[in-house]
């Protein structure tokens, strides 16, 4: 898995990802009261193992998580599916417009590099801040784990600083980089 920066299929996943989770479990986010049990094993699912926890619930082993508290009906993993899925869509649209050809990962997921302290002065912050468009995510080896915001998109939160390539047979052929803001310099 690359999620480089022109992946239009990076963009679907990682938006259906975090909407599914949410979809998921939004009643429980609400019924931790209600049901205290789960309260302990959602923070430790979403937390720690979210690919794991979403495969379980796949396969089976987790599929109750899949049928809303709240309703009468039961649902299935496949109406969750669903329904994230056009959420997925809207937030897209919203975020990126409605050509689905223009969805490239470079167009949600980016890098904000901002300045200390100069990132939160409103006169000074458009000088000394810096955003970038960027590949990866949470599970490629261009490391590029995000959050999510409405206004935002989807901001990179963690990144290997330093990424070095070498050649066992050319040593003198190494290449490396460190990625700008490491030092609070712009």
């Amino acid at each position: 898995h690359v999620a480089s920066m022109d992946s239009v299929g990076a963009t679907v996943f990682y938006s259906w990802l975090r909407n599914f989770t949410h979809v998921l479990l939004r009643d429980d986010y609400r019924g931790t009261a209600l049901y205290p049990e789960r309260s302990q094993y959602l923070f430790n699912s979403i937390n720690n193992n979210r690919m794991e926890f979403i495969l379980g619930v796949f396969t089976g082993s987790d599929s109750s998580w899949c049928d809303k508290k709240q309703t009468q009906v039961v649902e299935t993993c496949n109406d969750i599916l669903k329904i994230s899925l056009a959420e997925s869509i809207k937030e897209l649209e919203k975020l990126i417009g409605s050509d689905v050809d223009n969805w490239e990962w470079q167009h949600a997921h980016s890098t904000k590099y901002g300045h200390f302290p100069f990132r939160d002065t409103n006169i000074l912050k458009h000088l000394f801040n810096r955003r970038i468009s960027s590949g990866g995510g949470t599970q490629t080896v261009n490391v590029g784990d995000f959050r999510y915001s409405i206004s935002d998109g989807y901001e990179q939160v963690i990144g290997a600083a330093y990424r070095m390539i070498i050649d066992l047979g050319n040593l003198s052929d190494m290449q490396y980089i460190l990625s700008t803001g490491q030092s609070a310099n712009v």
